[in-house]
């Protein structure tokens, strides 16, 4: 009998670690499955990829920060010192040669900053001193910007210019990634000034209008004041003495002299006139600025729409002159001896 158990217990250990090993073969296999799905999709996935965005995106990877800092380490101190001292800003050393393609390239690259550069500087200082709540600021700041719209196709003229004499392949697909994303930014720009222009237009007009408003207000009130002093005098010499006060001219000896019922009809009848002749001017003063205001309006409103869609139209093209330039680069195949004559 105790044979028998222990036979037994041992048959049932052979047992367990055969199913334990069949198990953890099972697993091992399953893994082995799921890693080769998982290389054979990225094997199909990087089989996928354009060779220009492959090529792009290894340029980026090459104008990294980390390579630029690891350039600048691995750059020997002299060089340095050259580089940033001043005399070499006063006065430029000739550095590696390039081709006349390059050089045009990089002029119409560093123009096409610098006018950007010099719109903004000059737009940031047209800003000061700042005026938030006045819709007035605001306008002119859209019309500034709006004055220099032909410096901002220039430019754009300038950067395109540059990506076809483009020089380094490296830098070219760089410069081409930074225009893009200048180009969508500009455009989304664009377009946010206009609805900005048409709700500071709005602002401008009912600021008009409540200062209209209020100054036909204080026009009435003047008058009914004037009107209601003169109708509290009982007398000629009070109502001489309420003329004084008020610095009002006129022939006081006469007006003492009439009958004061007279006097104060005379008096009320020609306030009442001022006060219609100068609701009719500040009418008038109103409606010429309003005008001026529609017209001023109209025409930021056209050329900031132009610019909106000069801006789209600039973004699809930089955006399609990607796979333009890099069929461009691609050597065409043609025969050896397509061009020589046949030798006999």
């Amino acid at each position: 009998m105790p044979l028998n158990k222990k036979s037994r217990s041992n048959q049932a250990n052979r047992l367990s670690q055969q199913l334990g090993d069949l198990i953890r073969r099972f697993n091992q296999t399953v893994e082995a499955n799921r890693r080769q799905q998982r290389l054979r999709r990225q094997r199909q996935k990087l089989q996928r990829v354009d060779p220009a965005e492959q090529q792009q995106r290894l340029a980026l990877r090459r104008s990294a920060p980390v390579r630029w800092l690891q350039r600048r380490l691995q750059r020997s101190p002299r060089d340095s010192q050259q580089s940033w001292s001043p005399i070499a800003w006063l006065w430029p050393r000739s550095g590696e040669g390039l081709s006349t393609r390059e050089v045009a390239a990089l002029l119409l690259r560093h123009c096409a900053a610098t006018l950007l550069l010099l719109v903004l500087i000059s737009l940031a200082l047209n800003a000061i001193p700042l005026q938030l709540a006045s819709p007035n600021w605001y306008l002119q700041l859209f019309a500034y910007i709006a004055d220099n719209v032909p410096v901002l196709l220039l430019a754009s003229g300038f950067a395109m210019l540059s990506l076809v004499l483009r020089g380094n392949n490296d830098r070219s697909i760089v410069y081409h990634a930074k225009l893009l994303r200048l180009s969508r930014l500009g455009y989304i720009l664009a377009l946010v000034l206009l609805p900005l222009q048409m709700g500071f237009t709005a602002w401008l007009f009912g600021q008009t209008y409540s200062n209209q408003r209020s100054q036909r207000a204080a026009i009435r009130a003047n008058a009914d004041a004037l009107i209601a002093g003169a109708q509290q005098t009982n007398t000629s010499e009070q109502f001489v003495a309420y003329l004084r006060g008020r610095n009002l001219s006129g022939n006081l000896e006469s007006i003492a002299a009439a009958p004061l019922v007279q006097v104060k009809t005379e008096f009320i009848r020609s306030v009442k006139a001022g006060q219609q002749q100068q609701e009719q001017r500040l009418g008038a003063e109103v409606s010429s600025t309003l005008l001026r205001y529609v017209i001023n309006s109209l025409k930021l409103f056209i050329t900031l729409f132009l610019l909106a869609g000069f801006m789209r139209i600039f973004q699809a093209l930089v955006r399609r002159c990607k796979l333009d330039w890099i069929s461009d680069e691609q050597p065409s195949e043609t025969p050896a001896n397509a061009s020589s004559p046949n030798v006999p």
